[in-house]
């Protein structure tokens, strides 16, 4: 196993998140299947806030397309209070490969 040197975001959407998409999706019962995703940010996270402030619209526009192909329908997110309104977060120092072979590039 080896440690990579990268931080995570783990982010899992909200209910209010969940409730802003539900009317606009063609098949809203894929909402249940929303799995919580993990970002990988820079090594060190001295200040959370300046982290989660950094790439929150990153990850909301991620998160948000992962439900609606309409831009113009996601939720304004410009600043961390409305963020943590949608998405619950966790940030972590610590992570594992368990895979032998190298990440590759997409």
């Amino acid at each position: 196993m080896k440690t990579v040197n990268r931080s995570f975001v783990l982010v899992s959407p909200k209910t209010p998140f969940f409730d802003h998409f539900i009317p606009l999706m063609e098949e809203p019962e894929w909402a249940k299947f929303h799995e919580p995703s993990i970002y990988l940010v820079e090594e060190d996270l001295w200040n959370e806030d300046a982290v989660i402030e950094k790439y929150m619209k990153a990850i909301a526009l991620e998160e948000c397309s992962q439900l609606c192909d309409k831009i113009e329908l996601f939720p304004v997110i410009n600043d961390v209070a409305v963020f943590l309104h949608y998405f619950q977060v966790q940030l972590g120092t610590t992570v594992n490969d368990c895979l032998n072979k190298p990440l590759n590039k997409l």
